[in-house]
């Protein structure tokens, strides 16, 4: 399947309804961003300023086409069986903050979750769920390189828990990687944050907590 060829698309979406009878999920994962790499993140071929024009339509094809292309022909199959249906995008945390070093991945993250507004507006009527997931940096091999980099560029991960004072027991736990410096007003921020969305959630929990956090550099 090549998401950024309409005819190949329409050919796995005929095969899969022969196969099944019908599409009630669709999840658009695919992506790339062919010019970053960790490893030189202070290198100037990823720089804004030099960045290949090459890199940037590669990207957004992949990234944003694809998702078009794919989640277009699947919303036709899923009108036409009447029967509803869900799209699920996968946008970035890139895609609220910006990032550094990562144009055409950042453009057209971001773009995902515009097309994703558009297409839950227009396919509600045919009772078609739209969403978008927007995760942050996962621990993978992928990422090594990028968590394991001292470049002040890339600090950056920090983790808040939340314990019983009494028993020890775990009662909340997050993390956040960011792209920025981790400050003390910004590590400030993150507790706060934490500490917020856990009594948010649990507005009738008393027991004393414990808040804690620890930074990966």
């Amino acid at each position: 399947l090549d998401i950024t060829d309409p005819a190949s698309v329409a050919a796995a979406v005929d095969e899969i309804v022969n196969r099944s009878g019908h599409i009630d999920i669709l999840v658009n994962s695919a992506a790339m961003d062919p010019k970053f790499d960790p490893q030189h993140a202070t290198s100037n071929s990823n720089a804004f300023e030099t960045y290949p024009l090459g890199s940037w339509q590669d990207a957004l094809n992949v990234n944003l086409t694809g998702p078009f292309l794919v989640s277009q022909a699947v919303a036709r199959q899923m009108v036409k069986q009447g029967r509803g249906g869900k799209i699920i995008n996968i946008a970035s945390m890139l895609s609220f903050q910006g990032g550094i070093r990562v144009p055409s991945y950042t453009a057209s993250k971001s773009a995902v979750m515009g097309l994703t507004r558009l297409m839950a507006n227009e396919l509600a009527p045919h009772r078609i769920n739209v969403n978008a997931v927007a995760p942050g940096y996962m621990v993978t091999d992928n990422t090594a390189p990028l968590r394991a980099d001292t470049h002040p560029l890339y600090v950056n991960w920090c983790e808040v828990t939340i314990t019983d004072e009494a028993t020890g027991e775990l009662l909340y736990r997050n993390a956040w990687a960011t792209d920025h410096p981790l400050t003390e007003s910004g590590l400030h921020d993150f507790v706060l944050a934490a500490r917020t969305r856990w009594k948010s959630e649990n507005e009738n929990n008393n027991v004393l907590k414990n808040y804690g956090y620890h930074l990966e550099h």
